[in-house]
């Protein structure tokens, strides 16, 4: 009953060469700033972060507030270090496995796409997608930015499938966060864990992407 697989993005399809928040501490110590936030600016980060990831803030706002509660006083020196830090958002690598994963599926009829929350731009994940060597076999993206709501939201499962044209019974979602696989589940969605976080309740449960080519659902689309 597959006709769609729909993938998480980050610590899916590609990593980080360096995790941002090892990137941001190693800048403030270097620079004599505190390496780490409060645990109240810590939370309301998150909540920026939140905002953000619906495109009501922009990655520039969030990093500058970043750095303004690390202790970066001054806006010349805040543009210098967010420049350094997008740079680092922007060296990404492929998962093993994801571009022989997806081009099976793609030989094997299915439609493929992506669900991601992100603060960046649409365009900037399409470009991290082609540089993991998986943007080729990608027909959707939806994008928490132009959709307004993040995982596990039921809105941004559900415009992929719209983009689809596909049920939720009619599509699979391919992830590694307990959240986000109960917000798949939820709408009807098979799921599979790669890698599971914790102990949700999913559908299948693989160690690698090339494991989803093994399953019944996944051999070929209807």
């Amino acid at each position: 009953m597959i006709r769609a697989v729909f993938f998480d993005a980050h610590d899916i399809l590609y990593y980080r060469l360096e995790p941002l928040n090892r990137t941001v501490a190693g800048l403030m110590r270097a620079r004599g700033y505190a390496p780490e936030l409060t645990p109240k600016d810590a939370v309301s980060m998150r909540e920026l972060e939140g905002r953000a990831s619906i495109g009501a803030a922009t990655p520039w706002d969030y990093w500058g507030e970043r750095l303004r509660l690390h202790g970066v006083s001054d806006p010349k020196e805040r543009r210098t270090l967010i420049r350094q830090i997008l740079q680092q958002v922007h060296r990404i690598a492929p998962m093993i496995q994801a571009a022989e994963a997806l081009g099976a599926l793609k030989q094997r009829g299915f439609r493929l796409g992506v669900v991601t929350n992100t603060m960046y731009p649409l365009h900037w994940k399409k470009r991290w997608l082609r540089t993991a060597g998986v943007g080729r076999f990608i027909d959707i993206i939806s994008c928490s930015t132009v959709v307004g709501a993040v995982k596990p939201d039921p809105r941004i499962y559900l415009d992929a499938l719209a983009q689809a044209h596909v049920a939720p019974s009619e599509a699979a979602f391919v992830g590694h966060d307990d959240d986000e696989l109960v917000g798949a589940r939820a709408v009807g969605m098979v799921t599979v864990a790669v890698r599971p976080d914790g102990g949700a309740a999913v559908d299948y449960e693989v160690r690698q992407l090339t494991d989803l080519l093994t399953l019944l659902p996944f051999q070929r689309s209807q």
